[in-house]
């Protein structure tokens, strides 16, 4: 019981930080607009497509994939979503042009529904049913952390060394959320394993 409980408390902890990372890096790009109009020559006009180019990807990539994603471990399926965006998301401190950057960050935003998705799951998985609502609320807290604390650092973070560091922080962190979620979350197949009774059935 006592392992249960200390799993059960890393994955709601680890879970509320990925879901305030994975929001927040959508939400940082507006506003650092005006260093992409000052470094990369993008028009002030077009920064919309950035952050909404990225939000209807991660909601479109998320709807469709929705069906498929239960057919694997949560676990497995999280860390692979989560360190391809970290990944992408470094790439985007790369960028030289505003193309370069839309096209990056868009393609990262389609990982982040289906990260919010599974980080949801894994939280419905691993919590009885009396306190789901309780660690649902808790995890879903990550919106208000991530304009709380991840805007603001980025941008200090802008002003105090340069818009690129932002990406390549946010997405070290990544990287560093799907190390640990390889060590803490448990292997989560009992929906598969549900499934899979339901269709022999």
């Amino acid at each position: 019981m006592d392992d249960h409980l200390k799993t059960k408390s890393r994955v709601l902890r680890l879970a509320l930080l990925i879901n305030m990372l994975s929001i927040g890096t959508l939400m940082m790009v507006m506003p650092l607009g005006a260093d992409f109009v000052k470094h990369l020559n993008m028009q002030p006009e077009n920064i919309g497509y950035i952050s909404g180019g990225a939000t209807f990807a991660s909601a479109l990539v998320g709807f469709f994939l929705a069906p498929y994603l239960d057919r694997y471990d949560r676990k497995s399926a999280l860390i692979l979503f989560l360190l391809v965006r970290s990944v992408i998301i470094i790439i985007c401190g790369f960028s030289t042009t505003q193309n370069e950057l839309l096209f990056w960050f868009v393609l990262a935003g389609c990982f982040a529904g289906p990260i919010s998705g599974l980080t949801m799951a894994s939280v419905i998985d691993i919590t009885e049913v009396k306190g789901r609502g309780k660690a649902i609320a808790f995890v879903a807290s990550g919106f208000s952390l991530a304009a709380i604390i991840i805007v603001p650092i980025s941008l200090e973070l802008s002003a105090h060394f340069s818009w690129q560091v932002t990406f390549f922080l946010f997405g070290s962190i990544g990287v560093g959320f799907s190390l640990l979620s390889h060590w803490y979350f448990p292997s989560m197949v009992g929906h598969k394993v549900v499934g899979d009774k339901l269709q022999s059935s």
